[in-house]
Protein backbone atom coordinates (compact mmCIF):
# COMPACT_ATOMS: atom_id res chain seq x y z
CA UNK A 1 0.00 0.00 0.00
CA UNK A 2 0.94 3.85 -0.86
CA UNK A 3 1.89 5.85 1.95
CA UNK A 4 -0.60 8.27 2.34
CA UNK A 5 0.28 12.34 2.22
CA UNK A 6 -1.02 14.11 5.74
CA UNK A 7 -0.84 17.65 5.08
CA UNK A 8 -0.66 19.18 8.95
CA UNK A 9 -1.97 23.06 8.28
CA UNK A 10 -1.98 24.20 11.75
CA UNK A 11 1.60 25.49 13.36
CA UNK A 12 2.49 22.80 15.09
CA UNK A 13 5.14 22.75 18.01
CA UNK A 14 8.04 21.13 17.93
CA UNK A 15 6.81 18.45 20.40
CA UNK A 16 3.64 17.71 18.24
CA UNK A 17 5.67 17.70 15.19
CA UNK A 18 7.97 14.76 16.94
CA UNK A 19 5.00 13.29 18.00
CA UNK A 20 3.01 13.10 14.79
CA UNK A 21 6.14 12.19 13.31
CA UNK A 22 7.20 9.27 15.88
CA UNK A 23 3.65 8.04 15.45
CA UNK A 24 2.62 8.30 12.16
CA UNK A 25 6.23 9.05 10.13
CA UNK A 26 6.22 5.05 9.28
CA UNK A 27 3.06 4.96 7.98
CA UNK A 28 2.59 8.49 5.78
CA UNK A 29 4.40 11.23 4.35
CA UNK A 30 4.16 14.13 6.27
CA UNK A 31 4.19 18.03 4.98
CA UNK A 32 4.05 20.85 7.60
CA UNK A 33 2.43 23.60 5.48
CA UNK A 34 4.28 26.37 7.48
CA UNK A 35 7.38 24.87 6.73
CA UNK A 36 7.25 24.73 3.04
CA UNK A 37 7.56 27.86 0.20
CA UNK A 38 4.71 29.59 -0.55
CA UNK A 39 5.22 28.16 -4.55
CA UNK A 40 5.15 24.78 -3.17
CA UNK A 41 1.93 25.21 -1.36
CA UNK A 42 -0.55 24.32 -3.78
CA UNK A 43 1.23 21.68 -5.56
CA UNK A 44 1.18 20.07 -1.02
CA UNK A 45 -2.57 20.72 -1.24
CA UNK A 46 -3.11 18.96 -4.68
CA UNK A 47 -1.44 15.95 -3.58
CA UNK A 48 -2.92 15.81 -0.03
CA UNK A 49 -5.19 12.41 0.99
CA UNK A 50 -5.84 13.84 4.24
CA UNK A 51 -5.32 17.05 6.24
CA UNK A 52 -4.58 17.53 9.55
CA UNK A 53 -6.23 21.09 11.14
CA UNK A 54 -6.84 22.97 13.64
CA UNK A 55 -8.89 26.10 12.62
CA UNK A 56 -9.37 25.32 8.89
CA UNK A 57 -10.81 28.60 7.11
CA UNK A 58 -7.85 30.38 8.94
CA UNK A 59 -5.17 27.45 7.32
CA UNK A 60 -6.78 27.33 3.97
CA UNK A 61 -7.51 29.73 2.09
CA UNK A 62 -10.98 29.73 -0.11
CA UNK A 63 -9.26 29.88 -3.13
CA UNK A 64 -7.17 27.00 -2.31
CA UNK A 65 -10.44 25.25 -1.67
CA UNK A 66 -10.47 23.40 -5.68
CA UNK A 67 -6.68 21.82 -4.41
CA UNK A 68 -8.44 19.58 -2.61
CA UNK A 69 -10.06 17.22 -4.79
CA UNK A 70 -8.23 14.33 -3.12
CA UNK A 71 -8.43 14.91 0.00
CA UNK A 72 -9.92 11.94 1.65
CA UNK A 73 -10.14 12.98 5.29
CA UNK A 74 -10.24 15.98 7.38
CA UNK A 75 -9.27 15.79 10.99
CA UNK A 76 -10.23 18.35 13.64
CA UNK A 77 -7.89 18.93 16.60
CA UNK A 78 -10.47 21.55 17.60
CA UNK A 79 -13.34 21.22 19.77
CA UNK A 80 -16.45 21.08 17.66
CA UNK A 81 -16.64 22.15 13.85
CA UNK A 82 -18.73 25.08 13.85
CA UNK A 83 -16.28 26.99 11.81
CA UNK A 84 -15.76 24.86 8.81
CA UNK A 85 -17.18 25.38 5.24
CA UNK A 86 -19.43 22.34 4.53
CA UNK A 87 -21.22 24.36 1.68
Amino acid sequence: MDKQNIVVTYNASPEQKALLLEVLGSLATLTFLNEIQSAQREQTLERADVLLSWNFPREILPHEYPRLQHVKFIQLISAGADHMPFA
